[in-house]
Formats: structure tokens, sequence, C-alpha cells
């Protein structure tokens, strides 16, 4: 049974949630738009506490609910309930500890070295009903059979995810986790306020208006510094047009580099060959340092 004080919070969250849904039924709230995207995000937030503490309500019903001679009889099932409500107890602690938390990018790669791995694709439903349960903005992209990444976003997305990080076995396969928060791509404005444009001669071969009419244009991105020039066209326009064209396709170039470089580092860093989780499929346990929980559950997304 939880403590007296957290029963308290959570029927205090619960009474919250739900008169944020009144609200959103209320005509003058959702024409202010502003106010209606700050209660639809707290809401987003209290939903995954509230349905950890429903479960944890129905399992105590249950139990609450058995004779002597019936908790003798199913004293196993009685066994996992408990601890699948210490389990859902440390679940419901770790959402309250993040319910201030913001959004978070991040990057889950998981790759194996066998192709046709039960593991890997365990691992995978895992993830995807975990996503699911917690509203995460998720994109998943399988480059092969032994590799996929989730790109992610959500409320304390890394705390989430971080604890996957490593190495996860059981006694035939290995499957690698690599957790990293996504660099942010840099947004780089291409206004008319952001270049700068020189005319100048030309001085190449181009007959008699080369020296005479300025037509070569040299255009540069101020904030990154590119420069491009062009002066094969014969008329200003022209040169300018192109220009334009290759100095936008230079700064985006640029810009993507940027990124994957800074993605590469944080992988690298956070990569480590640590045993997450062990595997046992003879049992049907998932074991996290001295913990344990079932399969099934693994399977369905509670994956803290």
């Amino acid at each position: 049974m939880l403590d007296k004080n957290l029963i308290a919070k959570l029927d205090r969250i619960k009474e919250e949630y739900n008169g944020i849904q009144k609200d959103l039924t209320f005509e003058e709230v959702l024409l202010d738009k502003k106010l209606t995207m700050s209660l639809q995000k707290r809401s987003r937030k209290l939903l995954p506490i509230i349905q950890k503490y429903d479960e944890i309500e129905q399992i105590d019903s249950q139990m609450e609910g058995l004779s002597s001679e019936e908790k003798n009889l199913f004293e196993k099932e009685i066994d996992e309930n408990c601890k699948k409500l210490k389990f859902l107890e440390e679940e419901v602690l770790f959402l309250l500890s993040s319910l201030d938390a913001e959004d978070e990018s991040v990057t889950v790669e998981v790759t194996s070295k066998d192709d046709c791995c039960m593991l890997f694709e365990d691992i995978k439903t895992a993830y995807q009903n975990f996503v699911k349960k917690h509203n995460f903005v998720c994109n998943i992209t399988q480059n092969s059979k032994n590799q996929f990444f989730f790109n992610l976003s959500g409320i304390n997305a890394f705390g989430y995810f971080q604890g996957e990080n490593g190495i996860h076995k059981d006694n035939k396969s290995e499957v690698g986790v690599c957790v990293f928060e996504t660099p942010k791509r840099e947004d780089v404005s291409f206004g008319e306020k952001d270049i700068k444009i020189e005319i100048f001669h030309s001085s190449g071969a181009g007959g008699q208006n080369v020296n005479k009419v300025a037509t070569a244009v040299r255009a540069i991105h101020i904030k990154t510094g590119i420069v491009v020039v062009c002066q094969n066209e014969r008329s200003q326009l022209q040169n300018r047009e192109e220009a334009l064209r290759t100095l936008k396709e230079k700064v985006e170039q640029k810009t993507n580099e940027t990124f994957e470089c800074e993605n590469k580092k944080r992988r690298q860093k956070n990569s480590t060959k640590n045993i997450a989780r062990k595997y046992d499929y003879e049992k049907g346990l998932v074991y996290k340092g001295e913990k344990s929980i079932s399969l099934a559950d693994f399977l369905q997304g509670n994956i803290i």
C-alpha cells in the first residue's frame, strides 16, 4: 500500500487532471489558444501518473478482497502482484520527480550483431509501447534488419531512456542500445537582412560588357560567413539569382554537416559496454541490476 502522503498527492493530481478536462470543454477556454495549449500540455504530463495510480488501485482492490484461504491458494500470484506494485510505485515516484521537466529530444539507437534476433525485436516492441503510453512524438527509422533508431521528444525523454544505455543480453544474443540527447538543428534564416550583396566588374572573358557594366555578384551569408561569387552570366540579375541559389545550398549543407558532426560526438560520448539488462526467456524475466520484472510487463512498455 502506498504512503498516505503519496496517496493524498496523487489524489490531488487526479483532481487537477479532471478539472483540466472539464475546463477544456468550455468554449471561452478553447477560444484562448495560448490557455488551451497550456492546459493540454499540463494534461499530458499528469496523464501517465494517473494511469499508474489507477493500476495500483486496481491491484490493491483485488488483493484486499481475498480471503485467507484464497491468499494461501494464490500465493504465487500475490507475490507477483506485490512485485508489480513495488515497480509501479517506483514509476510513480519517478514520474512525480520529472513532473516539471521540459520537453527533450532523444535518439535511441538499437543495434544487433545477428539478423532475425528475438531480443532485438522484443526491445523494439517494448520501446514502441512505452512511447505510445507516454504520448511521445516519435519517428522510427530502421536502417537494416539489425539496426533501428527512435528519434523522440517528450517530457524528460532522456531521463526515461538513459537507463537503457548499454548492452542488453540473453543466453544467446547481445543487443547494443545507445541513448543520447539529439542536438538541436539550428534554424538558419535566409532573408534579405541575413544576406549581403556586393556588385563588381567581371574579371573574365565576356565580350564588350566586361569592365564596362558591373555584372558580377558576391553574396555573403552574414551569420555563417559563407561567400559565393558568380560572374558567369551576362546580366547582373542572372548572376544574383545564381549566387543566391548556390549560397543557400552551401549554407544548408554546412548546417547539416554541423548537426551530423555534433550528433556523432554525442553518440560516441554516450556509447558504453556496461550491461543494461539481462533477459531470461526460460523464466520469462527481465533483470535490471538486482531488480526484475516479467518479460510480459517489459514488452508492454514498462521499461523504467
